[in-house]
C-alpha cells in the first residue's frame, strides 16, 4: 500500500503538469537521444562530475517508448520507488523492527517538496545516486551481520565496493553515503577482531568490484587526464565565490542553518525562501523537536543503536561536505537529496519510540503528511510549479514552448543564438531540427561562462546558418543592448513576444555575438561596456 500510495502520488503530480521540462533535464534527454544514435557519453554533457547512468537509462526507456519527457518522469519515479522499498529493509534490518521499515517508508511515500521534485525529474544522476546509496546502507548493515555471525559471503563484499566505485562515477555526492558506510563496516571489523582472518579474501573480491566500478572513469581520465575529474568532483564547476575560505564557509554554515533546514524538515521548497503554509509549520517543528528529543534522550543513555550512528554519520558528513566544500554555494535543495534515508529512518526510529508509549503520535505523523502533502499541492498548481530553478530570471515560462516553435517553424527560423535555459528543451522538443545555442547571458549583470555551451556539434550548425536569430528572456538589460546595436548599426529587425520568449529576426545583415559590444575575457565571462 505504501509503494501504491508512492506511485499514485507521483501520478497525480505528473497529471497536473507540475514539472516544468528545464535544460538540465533537457540535456539528459538529448544525451539518451544520442546514445540510441551512436554516442556513447562518459559524462553529463560539459561537466566532469556527473556520469551518464542516467542517460543510458533514458535511452533504454526511449528505444522501448519513445523518446518522450514523460519517460525520463517514469523512469526517476521507478528508481525512488525502488529506494523506498530497500529503505523499508534497511530499517526492517538496521533497528529489528519491521514497524520502523514501514514508517520510514511512508515518510518517504509522502516527503518534503525538495525530495518530490528532485525524485521525479532528473539532473543527470540524483535518482540513481539515491539508489545506490540506499544499496549501499543495506549491504553495510548486512555485513554487520556477517561478520558479527562470523561468516563469509563474496556476493555482498564486492557489490557493496562495486557500488560504492559506481557511485563515485554516477554522483560524487554519493561518498557522503560510501565513505561512513566504509567506516562503520571497518569498525565492526576492527570490534570483531576479524581483519586478519579474512583480509585476504576481501581484497580478492574487493578489487575486481572497484576496477569495475571504476573503469569509466578510468577510460575518461586516460583520454583526457584525471585532473579535470578531481577539480570537477570537488566543485570547479560551482566555485564562484571571491572570499577567503574560512570566510566561505562561514556564509555557507548560515545557508545551512537558515535556507538548508527549513528545506529539509519540508517548511520551504527549494526555489524561494518564503514560508509556506505558515499556520500548519509548528507541527512540523513540534514533530522534528519529538525525534531530536528522543535521539539526543537514547545517545546521553547509551541506548542509541549503532545503526543510528551511522546514519547521523551521513547527515554529519553531507553538512560538512557543504560547508567546507565550493557545493556550499547553494542551497537551494538538490546537494540536501542524501538527507532523506537516514532521515526517514531516524524520524521512524523516534516515531515507532514515541507509539509503544503514546498511541495519539500517530495523529501527528498523519498531521506531518497532511502538511506536505497540502504544501506539495499549492505550489504543483501556482506558477512556477514544482521547479528546479531558484534563480528569479532563469525561470522561464515552459508553457509556451509549443507556441515559440511552431512561430519559429512557421518564419523558417532553424537556428540562432539564446541563453541555456532556452536552448536545450527547444531542441529536444523539436528533434534537434530548430538550435539556437547558448551564447548569451542569462544574468542580468549580463555575466556569461562559456560553460552554458554544453554540446559544440550544435556550435557547428549555427556557425553555418545563414541567417541566425536571437532569443532573449527575462533579460532587460540584454534586451536593451541588442535593440541599441541594432539601431546604431542600422540593422533592420522584425520582433515578436511570445510569453518570456524576446525573439529578434529576420535580421537585415548576419550579426554574430562577438560583434555586439561585449568581449569575452580568459575565464569566459561577458561583459557590457
Amino acid at each position: 500500500m505504501i509503494v501504491l500510495t508512492a506511485i499514485a502520488w507521483k501520478l497525480i503530480l505528473l497529471s497536473w503538469n507540475a514539472f516544468p521540462f528545464n535544460s538540465d533535464e533537457a540535456i539528459v534527454a538529448l544525451m539518451a537521444r544520442h546514445i540510441l544514435q551512436g554516442e556513447r557519453p562518459i559524462f553529463f554533457y560539459g561537466q566532469a562530475y556527473m556520469g551518464s547512468l542516467d542517460a543510458y537509462l533514458v535511452a533504454m526507456g526511449f528505444m522501448v517508448l519513445g523518446q518522450k519527457i514523460w519517460v525520463i518522469r517514469a523512469l526517476q519515479s521507478l528508481l525512488y520507488v525502488a529506494t523506498i522499498v530497500i529503505t523499508y529493509f534497511i530499517g526492517k534490518r538496521a533497528f529489528h523492527s519491521t514497524k520502523i521499515g514501514l514508517i520510514a517508508a511512508l515518510l518517504l511515500a509522502i516527503p518534503t517538496v525538495n525530495t518530490t521534485l528532485y525524485t521525479t525529474i532528473s539532473l543527470g544522476g540524483y535518482g540513481e545516486a539515491l539508489l545506490i546509496g540506499s544499496l549501499l546502507v543495506y549491504l553495510a548493515f548486512r555485513l554487520q551481520t556477517d561478520i558479527e555471525s562470523d561468516v563469509f559471503h563474496i556476493l555482498p563484499v564486492f557489490f557493496f565496493v562495486f557500488l560504492s566505485a559506481l557511485g563515485l562515477w554516477v554522483h560524487g555526492i554519493s561518498l557522503v553515503f560510501s565513505v561512513p558506510c566504509f567506516v562503520y563496516v571497518f569498525y565492526v571489523v576492527i570490534k570483531q577482531k576479524t581483519l586478519r582472518k579474512v583480509w585476504k579474501k576481501v581484497m580478492m573480491t574487493a578489487i575486481p568490484g572497484i576496477l569495475l566500478g571504476l573503469l569509466p572513469l578510468i577510460i575518461f581520465g586516460v583520454q583526457h587526464g584525471f585532473q579535470t575529474i578531481w577539480s570537477e568532483l570537488f566543485g570547479s564547476a560551482v566555485s564562484v565565490e571571491q572570499m577567503p575560505w574560512l570566510e566561505r564557509a562561514g556564509t555557507h554554515l548560515i545557508s545551512l542553518v537558515l535556507f538548508g533546514l527549513p528545506l529539509m524538515i519540508g517548511i520551504r521548497p527549494p526555489w524561494t525562501a518564503t514560508l509556506q503554509q505558515v499556520w500548519l509549520i509548528p507541527v512540523v517543528i513540534l514533530f522534528t523537536i519529538l525525534v531530536g528529543f528522543v535521539l539526543y534522550r537514547d545517545w546521553r543513555s547509551k541506548r542509541l543503536p549503532g545503526s543510528a550512528h551511522l546514519l547521523l554519520g551521513i547527515i554529519g558528513l553531507l553538512f560538512l561536505a557543504f560547508i567546507v566544500t565550493s557545493f556550499g554555494v547553494d542551497p537551494s535543495g538538490r546537494y540536501f537529496l542524501p538527507i532523506v534515508i537516514p532521515g526517514a529512518l531516524l524520524c521512524a526510529y523516534a516515531s515507532e519510540n514515541f507509539l509503544q508509549r503514546w498511541r495519539y503520535f500517530a495523529i501527528l505523523l498523519v498531521m506531518v503528511c497532511g502538511y506536505l502533502i497540502l504544501v506539495t499541492c499549492t505550489l504543483a498548481l501556482h506558477w512556477p510549479h514544482l521547479t528546479t530553478q531558484f534563480y528569479t530570471p532563469a525561470m522561464v515560462n515552459h508553457e509556451y514552448d509549443q507556441e515559440l516553435i511552431t512561430f519559429l517553424e512557421q518564419e523558417d527560423l532553424p537556428c540562432g543564438y539564446s541563453n541555456y535555459w532556452v536552448a536545450y528543451p527547444l531542441a529536444f522538443r523539436t528533434q534537434e531540427k530548430i538550435i539556437y545555442i547558448p551564447a548569451l547571458p542569462y544574468h542580468t549583470d549580463l555575466s556569461y561562462t562559456q560553460r552554458d555551451d554544453r554540446y559544440a556539434p550544435y556550435d557547428d550548425f549555427v556557425a553555418n546558418c545563414r541567417a541566425p536569430s536571437y532569443i532573449t528572456t527575462n533579460n532587460a538589460a540584454l534586451d536593451a543592448v541588442l535593440q541599441a546595436y541594432f539601431v546604431e548599426n542600422q540593422v533592420a529587425y522584425q520582433y515578436r513576444e511570445i510569453g518570456d520568449y524576446h525573439i529578434y529576426y529576420h535580421l537585415s545583415e548576419d550579426v554574430r555575438p562577438d560583434a555586439f559590444e561585449f568581449y569575452r575575457t580568459s575565464t569566459g565571462r561577458f561583459h557590457a561596456e
